[in-house]
């Protein structure tokens, strides 16, 4: 016959009567089928249980398992990363793409035919991470990046050329770090012929530009060519 008994009063692990117990189904103890014993709660504030048994966290060895140490360091490795703030705009053959991060340094560009991955630490070593998947295709051998001390540009030739993006990402979803750069967004019908100069004036200014200014804007590069024609003459 089943024996009730008080809870075990000991420091170590005990698996003999602080959690809950069942009775026998059928009436095997006597108290008839539907019979239960009481639920005896844990005395010790300083106990767990761990399975049917109570004792001390030391004593029981409890600890969490390496999947879940690691998945929780993985976990914290990507909060520490921010977005960077991005702009961007379209032209007839080009996408531009602006990384704004000051005095990056550790810099990583990886443009694909479909997508880009950008990396980066600035001088306070905050880590910058951002994976766009782009609207259309691009073509990504002929494409390139340049540094400067504010930001980060790239020139994402597109695939399909004279055929305007509504948006940068694949997805109809807005990042908040991503903005169109309407200073330099325009119009660009009847503008293709120009635009492959634009691209290696932009690549030079951005290769002799002061690292204390940011890169100049795309309407710029008028103003510098009238100044050159003047000078000239």
């Amino acid at each position: 016959m089943f024996q009730e008994t008080p809870p075990h009063v000991s420091h170590a692990p005990c698996c003999h009567g602080n959690g809950a117990l069942a009775g026998k189904p059928g009436g095997a103890d006597g108290r008839g089928p539907d019979a239960t014993f009481p639920l005896l709660l844990n005395p010790f504030p300083n106990h767990v249980r761990r399975g049917s048994c109570w004792g001390r966290p030391q004593d029981l060895k409890i600890a969490a398992p390496a999947s879940d140490s690691k998945r929780l360091g993985a976990a914290g490795a990507a909060m520490a990363r921010q977005h960077a703030r991005t702009l961007w705009y379209d032209r007839p053959k080009y996408v531009f793409m602006e990384f704004c991060v000051e005095d990056s340094t550790d810099v990583h560009v990886l443009i694909e035919d479909h997508r880009i991955v950008f990396s980066c630490k600035n001088a306070d070593g905050v880590e910058f991470y951002n994976e766009i998947e782009f609207y259309a295709k691009v073509n990504c051998k002929d494409s390139q990046d340049k540094r400067s001390g504010r930001s980060i540009t790239c020139f994402v030739r597109k695939w399909k050329e004279k055929v305007a993006w509504p948006r940068l990402t694949k997805e109809d979803i807005k990042p908040v770090w991503l903005s169109v750069d309407f200073d330099n967004w325009r119009d660009w019908e009847g503008d293709e012929e120009v635009e492959l100069a634009q691209v290696d004036h932009y690549a030079e200014l951005l290769e002799k530009v002061s690292t204390k200014r940011p890169p100049p804007a795309m309407d710029d590069l008028d103003d510098d060519s009238d100044s050159a024609d003047v000078t000239s003459n």
